[in-house]
């Protein structure tokens, strides 16, 4: 099966995008988007996004905290740089039986080099977030690059709906990397019994998020009860999330966090609609607990799932809130 992208056969489609929107590869019957182009091709399986998306956004407020006295000024998060997508599923089309097997890699855009001086960035090169479309699920894969600048990631995704795919990444040539695929997977009975070589089986019913605000309760993970304290919670503002940790069994302040890649945490936030990803680091690297803190800069109000990342006594935990951003 070969590559999608911007020049390929006549069955592909291209379309031009304003820089905030991602280049859109659309597939009928099993759609690829991603930021820029709409292309088309059925049995390629399912790759897609929605054409009204913008930009994902990261914010790296721990690295520019701003002036103290500019609080009422409305901050803007760091860009992501246009590049040139490649993706390629393994095996078409997705199941829920077995990993979906997702190749990809990067080329600059007006030159169509691909992109290979990838920087460690938190320990590892790629970082590619999955979430399904009702946020349900979420993981977290890095997979190493080949020579030639592809990487390959098998997910385990067991569920029959729609996932989107995040990819983050920097590179010393052309800086911060934020691309997004979203991949249908389906049941194997419903792709054996589809016939048609035409048209794609039908696609799983992809149920809203129906996401509830849950910032003010404490989770229980692994042992710990975790609690988080959501403030500046507005668009344009730098919000303040900070996590506490205490042991469940005796309730005492758990200090001894360990880092995990690189940090004390990392932190993922999804809009309700998945138009929007924040990736955030901690304010402060030497934080080991009872408390992590982090700082987020929001460009569209409305609710948002998160995930924290963190890690104690060799065991990775990811802890969930839903928090509300206004106005």
């Amino acid at each position: 099966m070969g590559e999608s992208n911007r020049r390929g056969t006549t069955e592909l489609r291209t379309t031009k995008a304003k820089r905030r929107s991602r280049l859109k590869w659309m597939i009928p019957l099993g759609v690829v988007l991603l930021a820029g182009l709409a292309v088309g091709v059925w049995y390629f399986g399912g790759l897609g996004t929605d054409k009204k998306e913008k930009a994902a956004t990261e914010d790296h407020s721990k690295h520019d905290h701003g002036d103290s006295k500019k609080k009422d000024e409305v901050k803007k998060p760091e860009q992501p740089t246009i590049v040139k997508p490649y993706w390629r599923l393994t095996k078409s089309p997705p199941v829920t039986s077995e990993p979906v097997g997702l190749n990809f890699r990067f080329a600059d855009h007006k030159t169509e080099e691909v992109i290979t001086d990838y920087e460690l960035y938190h320990e590892k090169k790629m970082h590619t977030i999955v979430v399904s479309k009702d946020l349900r699920d979420f993981f977290h894969y890095h997979p190493e690059m080949a020579a030639d600048g592809m990487f390959n990631v098998n997910m385990d995704l067991k569920r029959a709906t729609t996932y989107k795919i995040f990819v983050d990444a920097r590179s010393k040539s052309q800086g911060w990397i934020n691309e997004y695929a979203e991949v249908i997977v389906r049941e194997p009975e419903v792709v054996a019994k589809h016939k048609d070589p035409k048209t794609a089986p039908p696609a799983p019913p992809l149920d809203p998020p129906n996401l509830v605000v849950n910032d003010k309760e404490t989770m229980t993970v692994e042992g710990k009860k975790i609690s988080l304290s959501a403030t500046d919670l507005k668009v344009g503002k730098e919000a303040n999330l900070t996590f506490t940790f205490k042991d469940a069994a005796s309730g005492a302040d758990v200090t001894d966090l360990q880092p995990y890649l690189g940090a004390v945490g990392h932190v993922i936030l999804v809009s309700e609609d998945t138009s929007e990803y924040i990736h955030t680091h901690p304010i402060d690297d030497k934080q080991r607990g009872p408390k992590a803190s982090f700082s987020a800069i929001f460009e569209k109000e409305g609710k948002y799932k998160l995930w924290g990342e963190f890690q104690h006594q060799g065991k990775r935990l990811v802890v969930p809130f839903v928090i509300d951003v206004k106005k």
